[in-house]
């Protein structure tokens, strides 16, 4: 599941917190500059970030804020994310969609397995598994990045796992109240 960690971490970084371009943001944490951060490198380079911050992490927007606000901060977020869609993640995960829908941000990522030669009855049995161990080890990192701008912000978050036929593996759905 540590891929899994490591697409969600990777999807975090296109959120406009910083005033860093992507590719500024993954140069950077990448310490030992090997094209691919480990789960060390990412919490590092969060917990150093750089010295400039734009508009959103100087100044979070917590409380209440306009719907057009809030859909702003969407749209924004899911326009810088779709810029380096498909994203091939590891060697078995891709990130191949983010989008908003009414007050949330969906992230869609493929795993390179088939579920459809296991009996219905398994996969049902196996996806609540996925997603407790999924969710759990995911939380942390979503509540440290994205709680100011989005989460505080009635923005909620969710993952979705897909296997390559399209079938739905897991899903993570995280908001505000998460990260008390």
């Amino acid at each position: 599941m540590s891929c899994l960690l490591a697409a969600l971490l990777l999807s975090l970084l296109v959120f406009p917190c910083r005033a860093e371009t992507i590719e500024e943001q993954f140069f950077r944490m990448d310490r030992n500059k090997d094209g691919f951060l480990s789960k060390e490198e990412f919490i590092k380079g969060m917990e150093q970030g750089p010295a400039e911050l734009s508009y959103s992490a100087a100044a979070p927007l917590t409380g209440q804020i306009s719907a057009a606000k809030k859909q702003k901060i969407i749209d924004e977020s899911v326009a810088e994310a779709k810029k380096i869609l498909p994203f091939k993640v590891d060697q078995a995960t891709t990130w191949t969609d983010v989008y908003g829908s009414s007050d949330e941000i969906h992230y869609v990522y493929q795993i390179e397995m088939d579920i459809g030669s296991v009996p219905a009855e398994q996969t049902a049995m196996l996806k609540p598994l996925l997603e407790e161990q999924i969710c759990t080890k995911v939380k942390p990192a979503m509540c440290g990045i994205a709680n100011d701008l989005l989460l505080k912000n009635g923005i909620s978050l969710k993952t979705h796992y897909n296997d390559k036929s399209g079938r739905l593996i897991a899903e993570c759905r995280f908001i505000q109240t998460d990260c008390e």
